[in-house]
């Protein structure tokens, strides 16, 4: 293993408060493939969250 998921995610989410992270253990870079149904829906749910709060 090259990177920490976990201490990376950490990061991410104490750098940028506003972002939303997911660690997937396991996961490679071809997560969009491997895990479709479970990343659609993810992109999905983050699309309509930021519909929404533009909407506000």
């Amino acid at each position: 293993m090259i990177h920490d998921g976990a201490k990376a995610g950490d990061r991410a989410r104490a750098l940028l408060p506003d972002a939303r992270v997911e660690v997937w253990p396991g996961a490679t870079h071809a997560i969009a493939g491997e895990s479709a149904a479970e990343v659609n829906e993810r992109v999905l749910a983050f699309l309509d969250d930021v519909d929404r709060e533009t909407r506000s």
